[in-house]
């Protein structure tokens, strides 16, 4: 990987961003987060921080990331990024870096801003950023194979839906065994640990099966670009 080109990819990205106002539109959607917060009594504001925590800054990726490929491929910006040298891994790492930033900071606001200091922060960091890149890159196959905003909602969002069982089960406490299945069970674990206690058995688990699902996930993300993006740089979109 070279530093300048990784570099150079992810201001490209941080710009993009910029330019299509989804900083300015993410800024707005925090204070509304915050305002309710600050609203809500402390017996359920931690509980309500974790489900926004979980459903808004650690999924943006997912929300983001069809939008920005789909916009690429429009404008012709994938073709000329792989007519040069950078690789797939350069480009896929500054995608889940750029949304990743922008995730902890937004994630950050939200929990100083609308609940208080008295969290754990090692824990809340990793949690935020590993399921920040494990969304981006679970969101990357769907958004290089679709052709519209929609049709990458149906696609993507009905494998997000089952994905959020665990959430379902967090909220009305069901204690479902089939929870533990999906990596989603160890996103909704870490973020309760930054507001309530995590056993040393549920942070080893959390860790380990989250940075699996990041990893399985790359591989997946970097085999759809290369055969839905790369081999037909020329053109753009393969179906």
């Amino acid at each position: 990987m070279s530093i300048q080109r990784f570099i150079r990819l992810l201001r490209q990205d941080i710009s993009f961003e910029l330019r299509h106002g989804m900083y300015t539109v993410y800024a707005v959607v925090c204070l509304c987060y915050v305002l309710l917060l600050r609203t809500l009594p402390e017996s359920v504001s931690g509980w309500v921080l974790v489900c926004i925590l979980f459903t808004d800054p650690t999924v943006l990726g997912f929300f983001f990331i069809g939008g920005m490929i789909l916009l690429e491929r429009r404008q012709n910006t994938l073709a000329a990024v792989f007519c040069t040298p950078a690789s797939v891994g350069e480009y896929l790492a500054a995608k889940c870096l750029s949304l990743s930033l922008l995730s902890l900071v937004t994630s950050v606001f939200i929990a100083l801003a609308g609940y208080g200091t008295a969290l754990n922060w090692a824990v809340f960091i990793p949690a935020v950023v590993l399921a920040s890149v494990w969304c981006t890159l679970l969101s990357i196959p769907f958004a290089v194979q679709t052709g519209s905003l929609n049709e990458y909602f149906i696609t993507a969002g009905g494998v997000l839906m089952v994905l959020c069982v665990p959430v379902v089960d967090f909220i009305l406490e069901f204690g479902w065994a089939v929870s533990w299945i999906f990596p989603t069970q160890a996103v909704v674990l870490l973020l309760k640990g930054t507001v309530f206690t995590i056993t040393p058995g549920e942070l080893a688990y959390s860790i380990i099966y989250l940075a699996g699902a990041v990893l399985v996930s790359w591989r997946i993300a970097e085999r759809a670009v290369e055969r839905h993006i790369v081999r037909n740089a020329g053109g753009g979109y393969v179906a």
